[in-house]
């Protein structure tokens, strides 16, 4: 009986200590494992870690976001840096995704962005988001410090190609026939694999694949849907269509079978274009003329829920992150002290300010008085313990003084990747990368212009970071507007049109 007894201890023993190794660790064993790799340069070793199916969105535009393009980008890395070296700092995970916060260094010994190897080493921070399942990573996201690693690199900044005005209506009637001949198959030819489309309804996916089945699903309901181009304004890499939409509702619409009816509706489409490919559009429709000449009526609000009471301090913090980021939507500076404890330290903050709450108020004032339009939205959040990592699209329009440049009305869009520590329901800890390079691009920050500015300011671009204000000859920002921004005013002829 003993026996048995301690046998019986002995395997509920073990169950206790395998259930207590959650996913969670089991993820974080993995990073150690994965990076352990990473760090030997065992490239060859990648299919170990890497699901077949794998999606990438953060390699260069010129490199398919798959495994394969994964093993090409390090191995031009570790050609470019034989001593590419990644030290995690910390992890945050919440169920099948990980945040990791590494440190990344290297010397430069190989052919880097077209520059031969200098022997200049760099040590930047950057942001890991990585789903992994059954085992592999299936997906991933990132945000480097990049503006840092060039300048001690001291590389430029290479441009980036746009199509010429013809060229890009041409582009927007090609794609316009495809769409009135229904052929949803050929959508590849003209739609970008890291395609964003902001205008689809929220239970499909915004992206390529969403596309295809959001107008799948359009001319299953009206075989016959036909756009007609009224008039089209162009703008560097972005078109805006002004189209008369038309159909037959023959098919199953909104849960309501064909019924015979037609309709006739006008639309504003803005479409960006890079390298022949769209790669995020815009839509504002007449839906509710739509409806009504459907015979359709309006489907009811969804009624909000009361919050649960007995959420976890992870949905907690998540909640209390979507509050700050309405506050500082609205340009709530004045109200940080609800929201950021009185010993609340700011890893990201430039070093020429303090790196506290006050630091963090002056410089959310500047980048207001500079981005009257700031915006951050929210597209996931990853919570553990006290920790919530957050990646957002941040906006803005360059209106006021910028780094010692005067506002141009230039916007821009980027990735930003942050990590917030919450306590007793405020901010204590902050941790922020966001792709600076690009957004300085988009506003047409040019370092080598003439009237050097009185002062230089770098914000949000990672810790140590400095940015020359006089004359650099190898940082060049000539890369045009990539995103659009939160509003948009095109004139055409005497009219205007105006898009919020």
């Amino acid at each position: 009986m003993k026996t048995k007894l301690n046998f019986f201890l002995f395997a509920m023993i073990c169950f206790a200590s395998s259930a207590a190794y959650s996913v969670e660790d089991a993820n974080r064993t993995w990073i150690q494992d994965f990076y352990d790799v990473l760090n030997k340069g065992q490239v060859d070793r990648l299919d170990e870690f890497v699901s077949e199916d794998y999606i990438d969105h953060a390699l260069p535009p010129h490199i398919e976001p798959n495994r394969e393009g994964l093993k090409s980008f390090f191995q031009m890395m570790i050609t470019a840096f034989p001593d590419l070296h990644y030290e995690i700092n910390f992890m945050v995970t919440e169920g099948d995704k990980i945040a990791v916060y590494p440190t990344i260094s290297g010397t430069h010994k190989g052919e880097y962005l077209g520059s031969p190897g200098t022997g200049k080493q760099f040590v930047v921070k950057a942001i890991d988001l990585i789903q992994i399942v059954d085992g592999k990573m299936v997906e991933h996201w990132k945000v480097v410090d990049q503006v840092t690693m060039m300048q001690q690199l001291d590389i430029s900044l290479p441009s980036t190609p746009k199509l010429p005005t013809e060229d890009l209506r041409a582009w927007v009637r090609k794609f316009y026939d495809v769409l009135n001949k229904g052929e949803v198959d050929r959508f590849d030819d003209f739609v970008s694999e890291d395609y964003v489309d902001h205008a689809l309804p929220p239970y499909i996916d915004p992206n390529r694949e969403g596309l295809k089945s959001f107008f799948k699903m359009m001319i299953n309901a009206f075989p016959d849907l036909h756009y007609d181009i009224n008039f089209m304004v162009t703008e560097r890499d972005k078109v805006v269509v002004y189209p008369t939409k038309t159909g037959t509702h023959q098919g199953e619409y909104m849960g309501i079978a064909g019924t015979g009816k037609k309709f006739s509706i006008r639309g504003i489409d803005i479409i960006k274009v890079v390298q022949g490919k769209m790669v995020e559009h815009w839509e504002t429709l007449d839906n509710l003329s739509m409806l009504s000449q459907l015979g359709i009526d309006m489907p009811p609000a969804p009624e909000a829920n009361d919050e649960d009471p007995s959420v976890d301090i992870e949905d907690a913090n998540k909640t209390w992150v979507r509050k700050f980021y309405e506050t500082l939507n609205k340009g709530g500076v004045d109200r940080f002290d609800e929201f950021v404890s009185e010993d609340y330290v700011d890893h990201t903050l430039p070093p020429n300010f303090e790196p506290n709450r006050e630091g963090l108020k002056e410089v959310s004032e500047i980048m207001f008085s500079a981005f009257p339009d700031l915006k951050y939205d929210i597209n996931f959040m990853i919570s553990e313990g006290d920790k919530v990592v957050v990646y957002t699209t941040m906006t803005g329009t360059h209106e006021g003084e910028y780094m010692g440049k005067p506002g141009i009305g230039q916007s821009f869009s980027i990735k930003s990747i942050v990590i917030i520590r919450v306590v007793d329901g405020k901010m204590v800890e902050h941790w922020e990368l966001m792709d600076q390079i690009t957004m300085l691009a988009q506003i047409e920050f040019n370092a080598t212009s003439d009237e050097p500015p009185n002062e230089c300011l770098a914000v949000y671009s990672g810790e140590g970071l400095h940015i020359p204000c006089v004359s650099v000859e190898n940082m060049i920002f000539d890369v045009k507007m990539q995103q659009q921004p939160e509003h948009l005013t095109f004139d055409v002829d005497m009219d205007s049109i105006h898009i919020k």
